[in-house]
């Protein structure tokens, strides 16, 4: 039986506390004490999976309120976070009867003090693994890119980043459509049972982008990303790498040549909105070293959120 998926996010928690360990005790935002103590019904002593951006460590449910009007659930870390891979995993810790490691955990635990959040931890927040990264322009539709977002995280997108292109209807994402993008990649992750989640950066525009994608400005050792808008702090992992491994950029146009069978690791998507990027745009994309290519001879002219999710399956059918 798999564990139950919880998320936690460094970012909700106030600034410059070290990083949390094994025996440290985490509560949770309303969102996730919603999911786990209402929805999922979970009870102290209960042992879940904790993912945030670094990785995942299993957790005991320490207290748990399901009241709607103060949901709350607190978690003790029984291990330190760990970097795991993209791919779905089965639990590792499977119980052996129904219940019993609940109990077992659960007489461990006599009577726990109320304890406050910890800090923030800014290298919590890392990208272990940056590829493939998905960068879609804004569509029209909202829900065509909600669909997008969501199913990106399924298809195990490392990293995706919403562009504004001449043809987006607009061209900065709010910070309210920002945090909605964000829940519904969470919620992909916990359904998909996915370990790491896919961070959302703020909407760039393409020649930000592609800027960033550029060697002279891949980022510095503090993790900083010249021309371009990113929500990773100081001291978080680059963007993309500097081992000397060249990226592949591919931008997704029905003109281009086959898109190969086999893609290297460091890939990148750029996916125009509906109607695509317009020539000065394309020309821009291939002078920073993006290549058109097509997704096959035999299909039909997609739509921008089809195009851009077919490209990840192609991409992972080899992982």
């Amino acid at each position: 039986m798999k564990l139950r998926r919880l998320l936690f996010d460094p970012s909700e928690l106030p600034e410059g506390a070290p990083v949390p360990k094994k025996g440290d005790f985490l509560t949770l935002s309303r969102d996730e004490a919603i999911h786990g103590a209402v929805v999922l019904r979970l009870k102290r002593g209960d042992v879940v999976l904790l993912a945030c951006r670094r990785g995942t460590a299993k957790a005991l449910v320490a207290d748990a309120s399901s009241r709607r009007e103060s949901p709350r659930l607190e978690l003790l870390l029984l291990e330190n976070f760990r970097e795991d891979d993209q791919s779905v995993q089965k639990d590792p810790g499977a119980r052996e009867r129904p219940g019993e490691t609940e109990t077992r955990l659960a007489k461990s635990l006599p009577d726990l003090p109320g304890v406050q959040p910890l800090p923030d931890a800014p290298n919590l927040t890392a990208i272990p693994d940056p590829f493939p990264t998905m960068a879609l322009s804004i569509l029209r539709r909202p829900s065509a890119f909600e669909f997008a977002v969501e199913k990106s995280v399924e298809l195990g997108a490392a990293l995706f980043v919403p562009i504004a292109a001449s043809r987006s209807v607009t061209g900065v994402l709010t910070a309210n459509k920002l945090a909605r993008l964000k829940k519904i990649a969470a919620e992909a992750l916990k359904q998909s049972g996915r370990n790491l989640p896919m961070p959302i950066l703020p909407s760039a525009s393409l020649s930000e982008f592609l800027d960033a994608t550029r060697k002279e400005n891949l980022p510095d050792p503090a993790g900083r990303t010249p021309g371009m808008k990113t929500d990773l702090p100081t001291g978080t992992a680059p963007l993309f790498p500097r081992d000397g491994k060249p990226l592949f950029g591919v931008l997704l146009d029905p003109s281009g040549e086959k898109l190969p069978e086999r893609l290297p690791k460091e890939t990148i998507f750029l996916a125009g909105p509906e109607g695509g990027f317009d020539e000065k745009e394309k020309k821009l994309a291939e002078k920073h070293g993006f290549k058109p290519f097509r997704l096959g001879p035999k299909l039909p002219i997609l739509r921008a959120e089809t195009a851009a999710l077919a490209a990840l399956a192609l991409y992972s059918r080899d992982v």
